[in-house]
Parts: structure tokens; C-alpha cells; sequence
């Protein structure tokens, strides 16, 4: 049984502290309730605005996550990346727990999870490395040639049977397997289809990269309303998801 009985709901309220207001009401009855607390009232240096409006000049604090055991809560604080398209600013929570051993079935789940996983996924050659996938598999293969030639010279000289032969010709051939698939998992990436995006160019990496720093500028410039580092940053993010969208239609 779990001991920390968590309930992680993320909820937007934007008339939490409109006590006339009888979805806020409601919405703190529930609370009471079912003993729920607010993780920025158990983290008081978080309590800041997750909704910034920069464009219309508004924000204030209206996404929380509520928990049962607050003793269970050892880590929550709002997030502010450089890359953000929304208005909402990410709650990030750790909460500890005692799982009860069950290891037989957490290892039969993850050899289904594997399994599934296997099946899903594919060999990705066009993100490959293939120089050193040939340079390694070549490296492995030559002194299995070297074998197949000497076996063959030793049956056209008559000196083994052909038992000895197939059974050279079986192993080597295993072992040629190993060999590629060794080369395989080590060079070849092995993902989900759909993982990497195929729209993605340099040239949007360097608008990320662009957004980023320009972001950073701003931010430690105290975050001003207007100037050159606040048209900057706004436009970047703009073209980069402008770019995005482009390349996706196409």
C-alpha cells in the first residue's frame, strides 16, 4: 500500500480568491473535504504568478497541484524555460513513496514493456553513423573471411570432410549475425516511428538557439516591458513556431 496517497491535480482556477464566486467555493469545499493542500502553500517562495501575459499586461496565480500527504511533498517550484508557447508557466512536483516488493511483477511488466517497445520501434539509417558502423563491422568480419578461405582450400585439397564444412559455415554464419547486429544497436539509433521531427532543419535549430539566448538576455535585464531585448525575444518565438508550422504542412 502506498504511503503517500497523492492526488496530482493540476487545476486552473481563475477566481481562487473571489470568495463570492460559487465555482471557488465549491472548488475550496473540495478541498476540505477531502483534505487537500496547495503545494505553493506548503512552498511559500513559490508562491508567484503561473499566468503572464506579456502582450496584454496581465498574470497572476491560477495553476496549483494539490496533495493529500503534504509530509510525502519534498520538492515543488513553477518552472520558467527559455522555450515556452503557452501563457502558463510548468508546476513541477516530486513526492516520495514506499512501493511494496513485487519484483516478479515488475519484471514481468517490464519484459512486456520491452517487448512492446521492440516491436514498435525501428533502425533509423539516416541518423546512423555509418562510417564507424562499416569501419567496426569490417574490423569483426575479416578474420571470419580468413576462416571461410582456409576451410574451403583445406576441402578442394581434400583434407576435412564436408561435415566440418557445414559446420564452419554454420558457425561463421552466426557469427556474422552477431557481428551486424552488434554494429546495429552500437551506430544505428533505434527509435519510435514518429520520434524524430521530420520537418526539423538547421535552420529552425538555429532560431531555437536564437530564442534561447535572447530569452536569457531579457530575463537578466530584470524582464523589462519594452526596448530592444523585449521586440528580440518576441519574434524569434514567433518566426520559430511560424517556421515549424510551415515545414509541417508541407
Amino acid at each position: 500500500m502506498l504511503t503517500a496517497s497523492v492526488l496530482s491535480l493540476a487545476i486552473s482556477i481563475a477566481t481562487w480568491m473571489a470568495q463570492t464566486d460559487a465555482v471557488a467555493l465549491r472548488l475550496v469545499k473540495f478541498m476540505n473535504d477531502c483534505s487537500l493542500a496547495r503545494c505553493n502553500d506548503l512552498f511559500p517562495t513559490q508562491k508567484v504568478c503561473t499566468y503572464v501575459n506579456m502582450s496584454l499586461g496581465q498574470q497572476c496565480r491560477i495553476d496549483y497541484i494539490l496533495v493529500s500527504a503534504i509530509k510525502d511533498v519534498t520538492y515543488f517550484e513553477f518552472l520558467d524555460p527559455d522555450i515556452n508557447f503557452s501563457d502558463h508557466l510548468p508546476l513541477a512536483c516530486t513526492v516520495s513513496a514506499s512501493v511494496p516488493d513485487k519484483t516478479h511483477l515488475v519484471n514481468s511488466h517490464a519484459n512486456a514493456s520491452d517487448e512492446l517497445f521492440s516491436s514498435s520501434t525501428q533502425l533509423r539509417w539516416d541518423k546512423a553513423d555509418c562510417t564507424a558502423y562499416y569501419l567496426d563491422m569490417g574490423t569483426h568480419l575479416q578474420p571470419h573471411i580468413g576462416v571461410l578461405r582456409d576451410v574451403l582450400d583445406a576441402y578442394n585439397a581434400g583434407s576435412v570432410p564436408v561435415d566440418d564444412v557445414v559446420h564452419c559455415i554454420e558457425s561463421t554464419y552466426c557469427s556474422f549475425v552477431s557481428i551486424l547486429h552488434s554494429a546495429g544497436e552500437t551506430y544505428v539509433p533505434k527509435r519510435r516511428k514518429g520520434f524524430f521531427k521530420f520537418w526539423w532543419n538547421e535552420e529552425l535549430k538555429i532560431l531555437k538557439q536564437d530564442s534561447i539566448d535572447s530569452n536569457k538576455a531579457w530575463k537578466a535585464t530584470g524582464k523589462p516591458r519594452f526596448g530592444p531585448l523585449y521586440s528580440r525575444r518576441h519574434p524569434i518565438l514567433f518566426v520559430t513556431s511560424a517556421s515549424r508550422s510551415r515545414k509541417v504542412k508541407e
